[in-house]
């Protein structure tokens, strides 16, 4: 499994754009972490399109998996609904997000917890459970039948689909994952749904999305 880097924003303020000062953080950055990482990757905003491919981007395709019948439901499990705005959360948090393992085989991020942090305080804060018996942070929504998992993080290795089966309501018929799960999920013969369009930046011949884990 390969070493990745991702490129999550780039932004100029009003008044100091078109004066090539983000080129040059790109280029700055593909020459320091060109020499450490096999791959670069980021989700650009449709309108910097051909900005990223001035610099060599690529565009390829990302899956979003689902789960269309909930077949290992399991008996009621304690979830602890967390809170940002605890500091005995916060630092529950913390400690998983700092300790945890890669859940995926396939395409994962570690040593990535400012930026999962930044969606935990303003996209997920009230999305977020603590699952005791796997001592587990899951952030997930339920709309009306649709369960939708953004996050699992642990300190031990997890069953995805065992996890699915404690935190799954009566009501969820369907779940979406917002990230790439392990190969032995896939194998189940869950479905993949065409998602966003990441540029992918390669640094070694023939490496794709699915030979990286990112840091």
């Amino acid at each position: 499994m390969g070493k990745g880097c991702a490129d999550r924003t780039v932004m100029t303020k009003n008044g100091y754009r078109g004066r090539g000062y983000a080129g040059e953080l790109i280029k700055t950055a593909l020459d320091k972490y060109g020499k450490e990482a096999e791959l670069i990757f980021l989700f650009p905003n449709e309108d910097a399109l051909d900005f990223y491919k001035k610099f060599g981007f690529n565009l390829i395709y990302d899956n979003k998996y689902s789960v269309n019948e909930i077949k290992m439901r399991q008996k009621p499990k304690k979830i602890i609904k967390l809170s940002m705005d605890s500091d005995k959360d916060r630092c529950l948090i913390e400690r998983v997000m700092k300790n945890g393992i890669p859940q995926s085989n396939i395409f994962d991020v570690f040593k990535g917890g400012h930026v999962r942090m930044w969606h935990f305080v303003y996209e997920l804060k009230d999305d977020l459970f603590y699952l005791p018996q796997k001592d587990s942070v899951i952030a997930f929504r339920i709309e009306e039948d649709v369960m939708n998992i953004y996050e699992v993080m642990s300190e031990r290795s997890l069953d995805l689909m065992k996890i699915i089966g404690y935190i799954a309501s009566e009501n969820a018929q369907r779940v979406k994952l917002y990230f790439t799960p392990d190969k032995s999920f896939l194998k189940e013969g869950k479905l993949a749904e065409e998602q966003n369009n990441p540029f992918m930046y390669p640094f070694r011949e023939g490496l794709t999305v699915c030979d990286c884990r990112i840091v």
